[in-house]
C-alpha cells in the first residue's frame, strides 16, 4: 500500500502557518493526483522530485520525513529495491525508527546487495537490546544470507535441529521454537513457524531435500485449520514473512501428502494417533525415508524430520510403513532395489 504523507496533507488543506515551498507544494500535489490516478509510475517522478525541493529548501525536519517516507514506500511497492534501500536509509537518518532500518534491511537484501543488507541487520541487533521475536529471526535470516548463501550442507530437518555445524543457526532457532508450539497445541504458531522454517531454508540455500521436509509440514498444519484469522494476523504485521514472500520463498497452497501418488504403492496403512498424545491434545508431524526391497517392503527406513522432536509419533509412523507394500522395483527384466524413497505422516487433530 502507498504511503500518503498526512503532516503535507494537513498543512495544504488547513494552511497552517508554517509556509511550504511552492517548490516542493508543486511536485507534492502531482505526487497526489498521480496516487489518486492510479499512476504509480508518474507518482515515483513527482514523490523524489519533492524530496528533493525539500531537501534544496531545508524545510523542517518532520515535513522532510513524510516527503521521505512516501519516497521510499512507492519505490519499495514498484519493486524498484535499489531506489528503495537508500531511500529509506534516507528516511532512518531524518526519523530513526526501528521498522524503517528493517525496511532498509530488506530492501538492500532484494536489490542484491547482502552486505549492506548484514550491515543494517546488525545494526538492528546492537540498537535494540530487546528485539522482538520476529526481528530477531529477520536480522538473523539476513546474516545467514550474507555469511553463506549455498554453503549450508545439511540434508535432513534433524540434522539441523541438533545443531549441525553446517546449517544456520537462526533455522535452528525457529525450529526450535516450533517443537515449543507444538508441545504448547498453538496450531497458528506452528503454521507461522514452520512457513518462516521452510523460507529460510529455501533464502539460506538449504538442499531440496531439507525444505522439502519442513515445506511439507507446513502444508500439513495448514491443511483444515478452520480459524485463520489469528494466523493472517502474524502473517500481515512480521517483516520477515513479507520479506521472504517478496522473494517467492515462504511457502504457499499445500500440496498432497508425500507416498499418495506414487502408483507402484499398492498396500498402504495409515498411522494409529498415539493415545497419550490424543488424549493430550497433541499433533505432530514426520519424514521417513527408505528403501524398497526388491519384494516391495521398506526396508532400512530413516527418520530424517520429526516434530515434536523425540519418539512421540515416530514409532507409530515406522510400525504403519513397515506394513507397506509397493509393486517389486523391476528394470529391465530384473529386480533391483529403490533408494531415497520419501513418505510423510501427518497428526493433526480436528480443531
Amino acid at each position: 500500500m502507498i504511503v500518503l504523507a498526512p503532516v503535507l496533507a494537513a498543512s495544504w488543506q488547513a494552511d497552517i502557518a508554517y509556509a511550504i515551498p511552492p517548490s516542493v507544494m508543486e511536485p507534492y500535489r502531482a505526487y497526489m493526483a498521480a496516487i489518486e490516478s492510479d499512476e504509480l509510475a508518474s507518482a515515483t517522478t513527482h514523490a523524489e522530485a519533492a524530496y528533493q525541493a525539500g531537501v534544496a529548501a531545508r524545510i523542517d525536519a518532520g515535513t522532510l520525513a513524510a516527503l521521505a517516507e512516501n519516497r521510499a514506500q512507492i519505490y519499495y511497492d514498484l519493486e524498484d529495491y535499489a531506489a528503495a534501500a537508500p531511500a529509506w536509509d534516507d528516511l532512518h537518518a531524518l526519523a530513526p525508527d526501528t521498522d524503517t532500518l528493517a525496511l532498509a534491511a530488506a530492501a538492500y537484501l532484494l536489490a542484491g546487495d547482502r552486505a549492506s543488507a548484514a550491515a543494517r541487520a546488525r545494526s538492528l541487533q546492537v540498537s535494540s537490546s530487546s528485539l522482538s521475536e520476529d526481528l530477531r529471526f529477520f536480522t538473523g535470516y539476513i546474516i545467514a544470507v550474507h555469511e553463506g548463501p549455498g554453503q549450508y550442507l545439511a540434508q535432513t530437518g534433524n540434522q539441523i535441529r541438533g545443531g549441525d555445524d553446517h546449517a544456520p543457526a537462526i533455522l535452528r532457532q525457529i525450529l526450535l521454537e516450533g517443537d515449543r508450539a507444538v508441545r504448547s497445541r498453538q496450531r497458528e504458531r506452528v503454521i507461522l513457524l514452520s512457513g518462516l522454517a521452510t523460507g529460510v531454508a529455501r533464502g539460506t540455500g538449504m538442499d531440496e531435500a531439507v525444505t522439502g521436509h519442513l515445506a511439507s509440514w507446513y502444508h500439513s498444519a495448514l491443511n483444515g485449520l478452520r480459524n485463520r484469522r489469528a494466523l493472517q494476523e502474524s502473517l500481515e504485521t512480521s517483516h520477515l514473512v513479507k520479506l521472504l514472500l517478496r522473494q517467492g520463498y515462504f511457502p504457499g497452497v499445500p500440496q498432497g501428502e508425500a507416498g499418495i501418488s506414487d502408483e507402484s504403492l499398492i498396500e498402504r496403512f495409515p498411522p494409529q494417533y498415539p493415545v497419550r498424545a490424543s488424549e493430550r491434545g497433541l499433533e505432530g508431524y514426520t519424514v521417513l525415508r527408505f528403501e524398497v526391497g526388491t519384494d516391495g517392503q521398506p526396508e532400512n527406513i530413516e527418520v530424517v524430520f520429526a516434530t515434536p522432536d523425540g519418539n512421540t509419533f515416530i514409532r507409530e509412523s515406522v510400525r504403519a510403513l513397515e506394513r507397506w507394500r509397493y509393486t517389486p522395483p523391476v528394470e529391465d527384466g530384473e529386480p533391483f532395489r529403490r533408494e531415497c524413497v520419501e513418505t510423510t505422516f501427518s497428526f493433526f487433530l480436528d480443531n
